[in-house]
């Protein structure tokens, strides 16, 4: 639903949300695996416990915001030459490998 052929067919704010979710459920994916050490094999990853956890949360808040707020500037100014859209055009091109289809080889 979010793509049209080659290109984002959703608005860049649908886009922009959904990559912020995303990135807040692999932090909060993390504190239970941290949780889950902590409790089945007895160790400290989660060092102070419920202080540990909020900081960490809150930095994966912070990294969400950043990552989905470049990624929100770059599909609003994709035919801009702002200095964003040539770094991340500039980090595609360099890693081709990582952004060919699927169907490419």
């Amino acid at each position: 639903m979010l793509f049209e052929g080659d290109r984002y067919k959703a608005p860049p704010i649908a886009i922009t949300v959904l990559s912020f979710c995303f990135a807040i459920s692999i932090g909060a994916v993390w504190e239970i695996f941290e949780f889950a050490m902590d409790q089945i094999f007895g160790m400290n990853m989660q060092k102070s416990g419920l202080i540990d956890t909020m900081w960490d949360l809150i930095v994966d808040c912070i990294g969400a915001i950043v990552g989905s707020l470049a990624g929100f500037l770059y599909l609003e100014k994709r035919g801009d030459s702002s200095l964003l859209v040539g770094w991340i055009e500039s980090f595609v091109r360099l890693n081709k490998k990582l952004y060919r289809k699927s169907g490419d080889s």
